[in-house]
């Protein structure tokens, strides 16, 4: 399973695999996660890419 690449991870669903979010890991250890509206965005489809 990718962790965290450049202090980016890929929130998965558990059942489906597919994209739901991602988390942002700071230098200082704290994470910030973002849920988009539109899982199907092409933004976050090229981000998840």
């Amino acid at each position: 399973m990718i962790d965290y690449y450049a202090g980016v991870k890929i929130l998965r669903n558990k059942t489906t695999k597919e994209p739901i979010g991602i988390e942002w890991r700071l230098e200082n250890g704290k994470r910030t996660r973002y849920y988009p509206e539109d899982t199907k965005a092409e933004w976050f489809l090229m981000f998840v890419e």
